[in-house]
């Protein structure tokens, strides 16, 4: 996630970013080779304004199995979140 560094908020310029990051941490997550794992990988980034800013995500969940870790970058002009999900596949 320090591939912000000290990035001005430019929303294409992020946009990019972020796809580029999130395939990095997909990569990485595959690189554990844990067998029967399926991942998803989300990145969100924004401005910061002086606002407060919550992420959710919602789905079904088996609590023994699948995992996720995520990830937080901020600079003084913007944030970053990267969550990567590991869902194992039965």
């Amino acid at each position: 996630m320090g591939a912000f560094g000290d990035l001005q908020y430019q929303q294409e310029t992020c946009r990019r970013l972020a796809r580029r990051v999130a395939d990095q941490l997909l990569a990485l997550a595959k690189e554990q080779d844990f067998d029967r794992y399926r991942y998803a990988v989300q990145v969100s980034v924004g401005q910061k304004l002086g606002q407060g800013v919550k992420i959710a995500s919602k789905a079904l969940w088996d609590h023994k199995k699948d995992s996720f870790i995520t990830l937080r970058y901020e600079n003084t002009h913007l944030f970053a979140v990267g969550t990567v999900f590991a869902l194992y596949m039965d």
